[in-house]
């Protein structure tokens, strides 16, 4: 029993009643510091779901199974809006909620085995050990920092205290209050499952709970509890069945072990574009799970990886070699746990607590990404616990003083928190945080994606080129048509963009040929066609894409094309619909502000258009298009060149591969008497094939605001020399032309 194994001598001051609130506070102080640095950080993969407005309808419709995590989400929107910060903050509560549960749990268990006062001191102790070490270790920081899994942290909370009221049922002697308190365990585990489904290991959790500290061991007493305990699992998952189709989920798992060597497709939480059997799934998990034991002790910032795609896969005990190795480890652990729960109760429940809480995302749901550090945020609550009890029972029979060990907690906490400081910097920036990916998992064609359309994003278009093709490269090479999709999709996209029609055209071939019936090749089509004024071809594409596409992302950016082939068109109510029903999907998509800004410039209400402009570039600093367009505006409505010139120079500094950021600088610097200068930015807008029409237009407007009349007629009739002027650009040069005369 634990009472023999106290050592008397060992105690720490007792400072009464408020002991446990200064303790939490403190704990509460810890965690706010260490996250501080990544609460007005950036949303990532899942995150970016946020932006979408979130209502009843969209619960209850769209969002799965996972109806009160995104019930939370609904609520940060409706109270705070958009902001990460108050997502964030949310995430932090919750974590110190979590914390606290970890501290109570420990508290509770531990009292199971007081014999004195004496043990009191060494009881809290340990709880406070175990909950630092949950709430500051760094491989947490992705079920905190990482907006959406909120989910896991969510249905971590509701698991603990499913186990809390469990024990309080379980210890109460009065019957109406074991019903209350049965009645609030499979309460919570049901609330748990609708945060996420990991939460219904709940019920193998408070079983191994029962046996070993409140059965003690014993089988007869603790069978009788067992029944009780599946009998509520059970009626939790029949109530859960009206609203998860579990009938459906529990073939799926049972069809894959029945078939444990071949590849299955089909289960909705399969990984994106990964190619394994159920048998390598479970002979990775091995190595995978080493890997996060190893992190438990050194969680070093340089060997935490965010997202892991393309871990690699064991294909068979020695393929690699580690496999093996890994297996065994497991097993070795496993069965000390159980030879030993008697003599080291705490390590061996903590120990256990973490394969069982990890079995569902790990070894059951075959076919699941392999590898992402945020499963462990629920195995961690009892394992931190099982470590730092054991531990420290362990060391009072060592350390006579208590200030040593005391000493020994405020390093360790310390430098856990310092390290979960240090790992949280990531989230200041999209680059840094998919650079730190790419650099220390290459085989991630999912990192290099996102990686690229972030610079493509900064209109950094070279790198995010870099990218896309590295991403296209890994993905022919190791046969993943999805990526290979994502990838052709993304380069599509951005060789339209930057205007070069003939790398576009190529990719489209291209794409046509390798992915069958590809919805985003419509898309792209749309696009293409836009790129080359071909309005009614545009719209007809992206209506027909409209009917196939089901990602969030790729609607926005179907309205938003729609908008611009509408303006195209001259059909400013149509675009401005479009562009609003973009907006309306996703707040921060600054080039439906673009769009919206041109249908307020058709309309001639200067001051919206730059409103809609500015409005874009807070949402995305770095679109150059909209900072080439306010420059212009603010040129034509004030006459006045320095504002201009500033939106001008931050324009072209990022060195755009299309002319019109450099038409319009010329244009100011022209405008500004600076003549020879002016003509440089107008050869490189010529390197980039802008038409000769725009050129003479835009010296013309440069004439027109520095009063130069003669000059300003001259370029105005050489507008109107050029077959290839569009009607609206000749319209326009006639009415100045006339307006000169």
């Amino acid at each position: 029993m634990i009472q023999k194994r106290i050592n008397p001598k060992f105690h720490l001051p007792d400072r009464g009643a408020l002991q446990h609130f200064w303790r939490f506070g403190l704990l509460s102080a810890a965690i706010f510091l260490v996250y501080s640095n990544s609460m007005n950080g950036i949303l990532v993969l899942d995150d970016n779901l946020l932006n979408y407005t979130l209502n009843l309808d969209s619960l209850l419709e769209k969002v799965g199974r996972r109806k009160l995590a995104y019930l939370s989400f609904m609520i940060n929107q409706k109270i705070n809006g958009y902001d990460p910060f108050y997502f964030r903050l949310f995430n932090i509560l919750i974590h110190i909620c979590n914390t606290l549960l970890v501290y109570v749990l420990s508290l509770k268990t531990l009292n199971l085995y007081r014999s004195s006062e004496k043990d009191e001191s060494l009881h809290l102790f340990i709880a406070l050990s175990g909950a630092a070490l949950f709430a500051l270790h760094p491989l947490n920081i992705n079920a905190v920092a990482y907006i959406i899994q909120r989910m896991a942290s969510l249905a971590t909370l509701f698991v603990l205290i499913s186990l809390i009221t469990y024990i309080i049922a379980a210890k109460s002697e009065v019957m109406m209050h074991k019903t209350f308190w049965y009645t609030a365990t499979a309460l919570s585990v049901v609330l748990g499952i609708f945060s996420k489904e990991n939460a219904v290991m709940a019920i193998p959790l408070i079983l191994l709970y029962d046996f070993i500290f409140l059965s003690q061991h014993d089988k007869k007493v603790f069978m009788k509890k067992a029944r009780f305990i599946l009998g509520i699992g059970c009626l939790t998952l029949f109530f859960m069945a009206f609203f998860i189709p579990i009938h459906k989920i529990t073939y799926n798992v049972l069809k894959s072990f029945t078939d444990i060597r071949n590849m299955h497709m089909n289960n909705e939480w399969m990984a994106i574009d990964a190619y394994w059997s159920p048998l390598e799934h479970i002979l990775t998990e091995f190595r995978v799970i080493n890997r996060y034991l190893f992190l438990v002790f050194l969680p070093l910032p340089g060997l935490l990886v965010f997202d892991w795609w393309g871990y690699p896969v064991s294909k068979g005990l020695f393929e690699p070699a580690t496999t093996a190795l890994s297996i065994l480890i497991v097993t070795l652990l496993i069965v000390f746990s159980v030879l030993k729960l008697k003599k080291y109760p705490f390590l061996s429940f903590g120990i256990l607590w973490y394969f069982i809480s990890i079995s569902l995302e790990s070894f059951i749901a075959v076919g699941s990404d392999l590898y992402f550090e945020h499963r462990n945020y629920l195995p961690l609550t009892g394992l931190c616990f099982g470590l730092c009890a054991e531990t420290i029972i362990f060391l009072k029979g060592k350390l006579h003083r208590a200030y040593v060990i005391w000493i020994m907690f405020f390093i360790l906490s310390a430098l856990l928190g310092m390290l979960t400081l240090q790992r949280n910097l990531i989230w200041k920036d999209q680059v840094v945080f998919w650079k730190d990916i790419v650099h220390k998992a290459p085989e991630n064609i999912r990192a290099h994606i996102a990686l690229g359309n972030i610079l493509l994003g900064r209109s950094d278009f070279r790198n995010a080129e870099v990218s896309f093709l590295t991403a296209l490269e890994l993905s022919r090479s190791g046969r993943h048509p999805r990526f290979l999709d994502e990838s052709l999709y993304s380069l599509g996209l951005m060789y339209v963009q930057m205007e070069q029609q003939d790398k576009a055209g190529n990719i489209l071939r291209y794409y046509k040929e390798t992915i069958p019936d590809p919805c985003r090749l419509k898309i792209l089509n749309g696009f293409f066609y836009y790129g080359q004024k071909q309005f009614d071809n545009a719209i007809l594409a992206l209506r027909d894409s409209d009917k196939c596409v089901f990602r969030m992302s790729d609607r926005v950016i179907v309205y938003t094309l729609l908008g611009d082939a509408n303006r195209g068109k001259g059909l400013v109510d149509r675009a401005s619909e479009s562009y609003q029903n973009a907006l309306h999907l996703d707040r921060s998509f600054s080039p439906a502000y673009l769009g919206m800004a041109n249908v307020h410039l058709m309309k001639g209400d200067i001051p919206a258009a730059i409103a809609a402009l500015k409005t874009g570039l807070s949402k995305n600093p770095y679109n150059v298009r909209a900072i080439s367009e306010i420059a212009y505006l603010l040129l034509i409505r004030d006459g006045k060149t320095d504002e201009a010139m500033f939106y001008a120079k931050k324009a072209v500094s990022f060195n755009p591969p299309f002319y019109m950021p450099y038409i319009i600088m010329a244009t100011i610097l022209n405008a500004q008497g600076k003549s020879e200068e002016a003509e440089g930015f107008y050869d490189k807008a010529v390197s980039f094939h802008a038409p000769s029409y725009l050129i003479y237009f835009n010296k013309a407007l440069a004439c027109s605001l520095k009063g130069d009349r003669e000059k300003q007629k001259f370029f105005l009739r050489e507008v109107l020399k050029l077959k290839e002027t569009p009607a609206n650009i000749s319209a326009q040069a006639k009415h100045f032309l006339s307006g000169l005369q």
